[in-house]
């Protein structure tokens, strides 16, 4: 029945040798169809999703640069698309996008960015593929302009990424996607659908400039994260102190010593006590606790306590 029909209206590839089908159908839609590649794999951590990236477009571009061709931050994402450094029909790939998508702001500024890439980019012919734990961290917008979704399951005991590959189509008059198994042609004409893909690990010189990359950007994730909290508690430190002039600080030092207003007023240059006794009110006004202490010869000294004081 149907293979042969369904071949017209499912996505559909002919088999290459020793050339797994998403690869000849990636070249297929980027080199021959004049289209593009929107590809988001999703799965838990630790499930396959950047090495099966990495290994797709290694086997697509033989010339994959990491450097040029991978980013890890929102940033560099948008200034790749501002500078138009993603070259015709080159696989380009935003990693670990869910970690740096952990803010409303973010999922916001990134989505727009998609949104407008995607739109306004197709002559490109690019094969642009991010990895996210959820769809949903994708505006619905933007999920709309994706045409390619896999699900990364792990790894076989021979050490193959297990991804569940589909072609996404969404129709707009119905408002709903369809996910479609991509259908390949065999040499003897017959069709078989593509349900699962086990990808080899990347070549070593790319994984280990992966993994560098990936922990240079944990790390900065981790100062970052420690400069948040650092900043959090100075500022609760901060919230209810009492902010004095420096003129007020030197004179409260000195009656903590046990000056009196006569000795202050000698120490500090003043010409008047009284400017002290002003200086002392002020201070008592906006929270300082300063308590007179007169001793027995009518001496008056001051019990101060500056703990509220910035």
């Amino acid at each position: 029945m149907g293979f042969s029909k369904m071949g017209y209206k499912w996505p559909t590839v002919g088999l290459v040798d020793e050339e797994n089908p998403w690869v000849s159908y990636m070249r297929k839609q980027t080199m021959r169809k004049n289209n593009c590649i929107n590809l988001v794999v999703t799965s838990a951590p630790g499930k396959g999703k950047s090495w099966s990236l990495l290994s797709q477009f290694c086997m697509i571009d033989p010339d994959f640069d990491i450097n040029e061709q991978c980013v890890f931050k929102a940033k560099k994402l948008i200034k790749t698309f501002q500078e138009g450094k993603l070259k015709k029909g080159k696989p380009f790939m935003f990693d670990e996008a869910g970690v740096d998508a952990s803010s409303a702001k973010w999922q916001s500024e990134i989505n727009q960015a998609l949104s407008l890439f995607y739109q306004t980019n197709r002559a490109l012919n690019h094969i642009f593929g991010l990895s996210l734990p959820y769809l949903s961290f994708l505006s619905k917008s933007v999920r709309k302009l994706m045409n390619c979704h896999w699900r990364a399951e792990g790894y076989t005991r021979d050490n193959l990424t297990i991804i569940k590959p589909f072609v996404l189509e969404f129709n707009d008059e119905l408002d709903r996607f369809y996910r479609k198994r991509l259908l390949v042609r065999l040499k003897d004409h017959s069709y078989t659908y593509c349900n699962e893909l086990k990808l080899p690990k990347p070549p070593e010189n790319i994984v280990k400039e992966y993994e560098r990359m990936k922990s240079e950007f944990t790390n900065e994730l981790y100062q970052s994260l420690s400069d948040k909290i650092d900043m959090k508690e100075k500022l609760e430190n901060i919230k209810g102190k009492i902010n004095i002039t420096v003129p007020q600080q030197e004179v409260l030092e000195l009656l903590k010593e046990g000056k009196t207003s006569e000795e202050v007023r000698q120490l500090t240059g003043r010409k008047y006590v009284v400017e002290i006794t002003n200086m002392i009110k002020r201070m008592q006004s906006h929270g300082v606790k300063i308590q007179e202490n007169q001793s027995k010869d009518h001496t008056v000294t001051y019990v101060v306590d500056d703990s509220m004081v910035l």
